[in-house]
């Protein structure tokens, strides 16, 4: 969102790319939004319903711990003009991407030791493998186009 509304992050995108395309389109920024609002129900859920003894790991807590410490410090780098706010950006782009690896570790290694699916759902890949296809297929037509 920042990419598509803020100047002054545009001037650094196109200062770094200046041939370049803005990447982010008005189709982005409502899947941001959208996805932005699902992540607050979905938390919301976390703190109403029961959750009887399931708590957070201590593995998680620290990997969360650490990208909360990149991403302050990279954000007190950013606002005294020690980096870029792009650069900002993405650094925490890549922390979405380590986040979304992460994320599919503990079933892939479920299914890998029971050598079964059962108790996974195949939609969500559907989805995913749906929602990464129609990005490629934007970002090829982008880059066509321009």
């Amino acid at each position: 969102m920042a990419l598509f509304w803020n100047s002054g992050i545009q001037a650094e995108y196109f200062e770094r790319f200046p041939r370049g395309l803005n990447p982010v389109l008005v189709n982005d920024v409502v899947f941001s939004f959208h996805t932005t609002i699902a992540l607050f129900v979905v938390l919301l859920q976390c703190v109403i319903y029961e959750r009887g003894e399931q708590r957070v790991s201590t593995i998680t807590r620290g990997i969360l711990g650490i990208f909360g410490i990149v991403v302050t410090v990279c954000a007190i780098l950013a606002a005294i003009d020690i980096i870029h706010w792009l650069s900002f950006l993405y650094v925490c782009g890549y922390i979405k991407l380590t986040t979304t690896v992460i994320m599919t570790m503990p079933q892939m290694f479920m299914n890998y030791k029971r050598k079964s699916t059962v108790g996974w759902s195949i939609y969500g890949v559907f989805i995913d493998l749906t929602g990464g296809v129609f990005s490629m297929l934007q970002m090829i037509l982008n880059a066509y186009n321009y």
